[in-house]
């Protein structure tokens, strides 16, 4: 039997890969990149504005992160940075970058359910810090189902559930869980 990620009896994997596509997206930390733009890894089918792009890269720090010339008005270094090559395999990135791109892709696609398996892992404080202020605050309508060593990302959250050797260990509320001395979570 091959690998499964169950949710309501349904095997996520293969949702991922189905109809369900539009709405399951999932970001890990080994990002998929094409080797084209900017623009084409955000928004291959062309759906979206210039400038939801711009605040997608913004959203994840990654605008500052695509040096073009300063004395560029603002329209220019937009199209620049939209244009920047990716080139096979994103060697031109580092991990973190890749994954900023991931997450960008997300925000622009508002699924119904996001995926995070440590997708964070490869970026810097900073940014582990605006990707999780965007986690939390630009996906209004998504449900999120976070896997991360980041215990400030767990107290943010609504439910968590603990996990060990495929069994669930507890539930509930992280800020209630971390209080209680004999919780799981808290140690």
């Amino acid at each position: 039997m091959g690998r499964t990620c169950s949710l309501s009896a349904a095997n996520v994997l293969l949702l991922i890969d189905s109809d369900m596509h539009p709405y399951v997206m999932m970001l890990d930390s080994s990002p998929f990149i094409l080797s084209t733009t900017i623009r084409e890894n955000l928004d291959p089918f062309n759906e979206y504005s210039d400038e939801l792009l711009r605040k997608s890269l913004e959203l994840t720090g990654l605008w500052d992160d695509l040096a073009v010339e300063e004395h560029l008005d603002s329209q220019e270094q937009l199209r620049r940075k939209l244009s920047f090559k990716i080139v096979e395999e994103g060697k031109n990135l580092n991990l973190g970058q890749k994954q900023l791109i991931n997450m960008a892709r997300a925000y622009l696609r508002q699924p119904r359910v996001l995926l995070r398996d440590y997708a964070t892992s490869s970026v810097s404080l900073v940014q582990r810090r605006l990707l999780r202020e965007m986690t939390f605050n630009e996906f209004p309508s998504t449900t999120v189902i976070i896997s991360s060593q980041d215990m400030i990302t767990y107290l943010k959250c609504d439910q968590v559930v603990n996990i060990h050797n495929g069994s669930v260990m507890e539930v509930g509320n992280p800020r209630i869980l971390y209080q209680n001395p004999a919780s799981v979570f808290r140690r």
